[in-house]
């Protein structure tokens, strides 16, 4: 696979926007003495062998120049996912006859500087990280050279829940990410038990994705204690059908979502 070609854009932040993001750097880590931080936009594209790197790449992105390697480090979309903006740049590079470009990606290029204008290398960072990138969907790296690089999918994997009991699933649920509540895993653990089997990578990280973003489908049609009263109450997802069934009298047959 060729490396990507990597091309600058305009500041990643506006002036007010960059000062705040420098303040709050120094304040999280005071010993590390930052004067200065700079983020300037970057753009990755996979181009084939016969693609024409030419002025259209630049005006579609707004590109100023060619990235030169420089001591910081990039803050990009994680490697091995294509994030929503790669998706529809890649279909409008296609819709203008770029069909040379095979993906476009675009990210952050970050240097952090001390007090003695030296460039902070990403391994004294660790503290600063979590204020310049999304945790869920960004990673930083020193290195963007395998952006485009597609993986072999793992093997499924067991969680060994017979011999491990709840500690696996505990430690699963940090390993990968899922963040279960302790009910949840609870639940689990009885659900598996009662199965008579171990659970797989893949059906715990679908549990956990159900409760993902705006979707809370494991917690509808829940009960609810108010005040010592004892209630059921459906404000909102799959028990709203329920909820409003006394004001549709016979035509809750006729309800297709809500």
């Amino acid at each position: 696979m060729n490396e990507p070609l990597i091309l600058d854009g305009d500041p990643a932040f506006s002036d007010f926007r960059i000062r705040a993001l420098f303040e709050r750097v120094r304040a999280t880590a005071p010993e590390l003495e930052v004067a200065r931080v700079t983020a300037v936009r970057i753009y990755l594209l996979e181009l084939s062998d016969e693609a024409d790197r030419n002025e259209q790449i630049f005006a579609l992105l707004g590109a100023t120049g060619h990235h030169a390697a420089g001591p910081g480090f990039f803050v990009t979309p994680r490697k091995g996912t294509i994030s929503p903006w790669s998706s529809k740049a890649t279909d409008i590079f296609h819709n203008c006859g770029l069909a040379g470009v095979r993906r476009v990606e675009h990210g952050i290029y970050f240097e952090v500087i001390d007090a003695a204008d030296a460039v902070l290398p990403l391994s004294r960072l660790a503290n600063v990280i979590p204020l310049l990138r999304d945790r869920m969907t960004e990673a930083a790296y020193n290195t963007v050279a395998d952006v485009f690089l597609q993986l072999e999918p793992a093997p499924l994997a067991e969680i060994d829940l017979k011999s491990g009991g709840r500690a696996s699933l505990e430690e699963a649920n940090q390993r990968l990410g899922l963040a279960l509540s302790p009910a949840e895993i609870e639940y689990l653990e009885r659900a598996y038990a009662k199965s008579d089997r171990n659970p797989t990578d893949v059906e715990l990280v679908m549990f956990g994705q159900v409760n993902s973003e705006h979707c809370r489908h494991k917690i509808f049609n829940a009960a609810w204690t108010i005040d010592g009263d004892h209630r059921k109450l459906y404000p909102v997802g799959i028990g709203l059908v329920v909820g409003i069934k006394p004001f549709l009298g016979g035509k809750i047959g006729r309800a297709l979502t809500a």
